[in-house]
């Protein structure tokens, strides 16, 4: 199933923001200038908003309004081509529903995670690159600190610090990030299989060393769960 369905052309972003005055004369291009005018040069309408890192906030990154406004007021329109789907996934990929699919048979015993799809294109477009259409996205995204949240199969936070509950569901996602990693491997002996495409659409993560491909997964898995589909 679709994680979520648009029918309308335009997603419109309303909510409040803080007040800023701008007074960046810097004309170094950052990251988040690129994901602007990415946004603006694929259809995106962002009206006096920009990207920024807020002090007060240890420095959690949000947007921000330039101009005074009422709460409430439209903000941001977004095409819904700039919004990623298990749609766009399945249409830009024709074997990735199969290869889900296909679980069963390489993982016996194993419950399938219901999101094994989307975090899986997501993969495929981050290792791509500036080759890949979503790169301004996931390059504002590169310094997030995932490997040190507790849910990370290599970090090193002591459980026994935390309660039952928050350990025994640490563990179950801890389970289904490896699960996924591993039936992804699958993928290395398909360079002239049954999902032959998938694995040239990989080839960069499989170029990579296992503990980097194990971390750069979770990272775009957690990346799914946070901020990423879900805005």
């Amino acid at each position: 199933n679709n994680l979520f369905i648009i029918n309308t052309r335009y997603v419109i972003i309303n909510v409040t923001f803080l007040n800023a005055a701008s007074n960046n004369n810097n004309n170094n291009i950052t990251p988040e200038k690129l994901f602007e005018k990415w946004l603006v040069t694929n259809g995106g309408q962002i009206d006096d908003m920009e990207l920024y890192n807020f002090p007060e906030k240890n420095n959690r990154r949000g947007w921000r309004t330039l101009k005074h406004r009422e709460k409430g007021s439209l903000n941001i329109l977004l095409p819904t081509d700039l919004i990623m789907s298990t749609d766009y996934f399945i249409n830009e990929y024709d074997t990735l529903q199969e290869f889900v699919n296909d679980w069963p048979i390489h993982n016996i015993g194993i419950k399938q995670d219901p999101h094994l799809l989307f975090p899986l294109g997501m993969l495929i477009e981050r290792v791509n690159g500036k080759s890949s259409k979503w790169f301004p996205y996931f390059n504002i995204a590169n310094n997030d600190t995932f490997k040190y949240m507790p849910v990370h199969p290599d970090s090193n936070i002591n459980l026994m610090s935390l309660p039952t509950i928050d350990q025994k569901w640490i563990l179950q996602v801890r389970q289904i990030i490896i699960n996924n990693f591993h039936y992804i491997e699958t993928l290395k002996n398909n360079y002239n299989g049954k999902y032959s495409t998938l694995f040239h659409a990989l080839k960069n993560y499989f170029s990579m060393n296992p503990k980097v491909r194990l971390d750069i997964y979770t990272r775009t898995y957690l990346l799914f769960f946070s901020h990423g589909a879900y805005g």
